[in-house]
């Protein structure tokens, strides 16, 4: 119990580190190579988490499963050896398919240099071994990796990173510092595997594989509908305000990752049978979904002095101001969202998370065409509130259903 507790409370602290250190990074790399530099560096960063997504296919789930159920020494060695073989293949794979996405529009394949060192970047993300963490039970070890490999990356850019010319730099400094934080724990898994016996999903069948996909559908859409803004945002806009809204942006989904926190939180209670369903039903609405609404308040009346003590620019608080509100949103599409993951509902999750998105990226297509920025925060604001809907909808269906 102990043990869990302080794996948890690791995780929050590795967690706010990772939300805080890009806070101080942001407005540096700002400050270096202006704001237009730094919205073209996110014109190609924001498909990142899509492209990471795409590597992995499900193969974390099913393969931390099957680790952490293995007793046997030697079949755990070898599941681990598999996984992050396959880990591998599949992030270079993606990087390669990032270099043929971004060559095939027009206003990517301009800068060869940003495409190769974001090529980059992804196969370093992507081969994080997060089915071997999840798999031996230190699922913290995730956020640690990301949150050192932050500092390193921070002091890089600090030391190298002097002019706009330099901007492809930070992706490889980025690459280089996982890379650094990650070798500890590649020289763990490698130490004593026989690749000669190596045999590529020999322990997996592609019916494990089934229910895992589900959730990764789900993953993949989620991330594709953030990366479309930015990508809308390129075509319709400059660099600039390419710049602005990415900024402003990240310090939105800071806050969108320590409800993910308290929504993995909130999965564990809803999956516990003995848990009182009607109070926590209560606390949730009244005191956590209250609480990130005073937040949201705030962070609406001083987002001015907000920015200025980030250092950030000015211009960002007039997006910020409005999009903070999509946290409130989130937090109130949590308890329907988890409860029909609790229920294994995983396929319903799927396609209700497809349907959303779909409508979301149709949605910024319009808005932002015409609109740009403006349209840009309606679109996040929108398609959080479809999100909702719609995860609404399915959870009062199967609820009556099972009545």
């Amino acid at each position: 119990m102990f043990s869990d507790l302080k794996k948890i409370i690791i995780s929050v602290f590795a967690q706010l580190a990772n939300i805080l250190i890009p806070l101080v990074l942001y407005p540096f790399l700002i400050n270096a190579v202006s704001i237009s530099v730094f919205g073209k560096l996110m014109s190609y960063v924001a498909f990142l988490s899509f492209f990471n997504n795409l590597s992995d296919l499900g193969i974390t789930t099913v393969y931390a499963r099957k680790i952490s159920q293995t007793d046997s020494g030697e079949l755990k060695g070898s599941l681990i050896l598999e996984s992050t073989v396959f880990k591998i293949i599949l992030s270079f794979i993606s990087s390669l398919l990032f270099i043929g996405f971004c060559y095939s529009m027009p206003i990517y394949s301009s800068d060869p240099s940003l495409i190769i060192s974001t090529s980059f970047l992804i196969f370093c993300t992507g081969i994080v071994p997060n089915h071997y963490f999840l798999g031996i039970g230190q699922f913290q070890f995730s956020t640690i990796v990301f949150a050192v490999s932050k500092i390193f990356l921070v002091l890089g850019c600090l030391i190298f990173i002097k002019s706009s010319d330099q901007i492809n730099l930070v992706n490889y400094i980025n690459g280089i510092s996982m890379l650094i934080v990650l070798l500890p724990f590649y020289y763990l898994i490698f130490k004593d595997s026989r690749f000669s016996e190596l045999k590529l999903g020999v322990h997996v069948k592609l019916s494990d594989l089934k229910e895992s996909i589900n959730v990764f559908g789900s993953n993949l859409m989620t991330s594709l509908s953030v990366a479309s803004i930015v990508f809308f945002l390129t075509m319709y806009t400059d660099e600039s305000t390419v710049g602005l809204y990415s900024y402003s942006e990240k310090l939105f989904l800071g806050g969108k990752s320590f409800l993910g926190l308290y929504s993995t939180f909130l999965f564990t209670k809803l999956c516990n049978k003995k848990t009182d369903l009607k109070s926590l039903f209560r606390y949730y609405y009244f005191t956590f979904v209250g609480l990130i609404f005073l937040i949201c308040l705030v962070v609406f009346t001083f987002t001015s002095e907000i920015i200025d003590v980030l250092r950030g620019p000015e211009e960002a608080s007039e997006i910020l101001r409005y999009i903070i509100w999509g946290l409130l949103v989130i937090s109130l599409n949590i308890w329907g969202y988890q409860s029909l993951l609790a229920k294994g509902y995983f396929k319903v999750v799927r396609n209700t998370i497809a349907l959303a998105v779909s409508f979301s990226i149709m949605i910024g297509y319009i808005l932002i065409s015409n609109f740009g920025v403006q349209g840009a925060i309606y679109t996040l604001i929108i398609g959080e509130l479809g999100v909702l809907s719609v995860v609404c909808f399915s959870y009062l269906s199967k609820r009556q259903l099972n009545e």
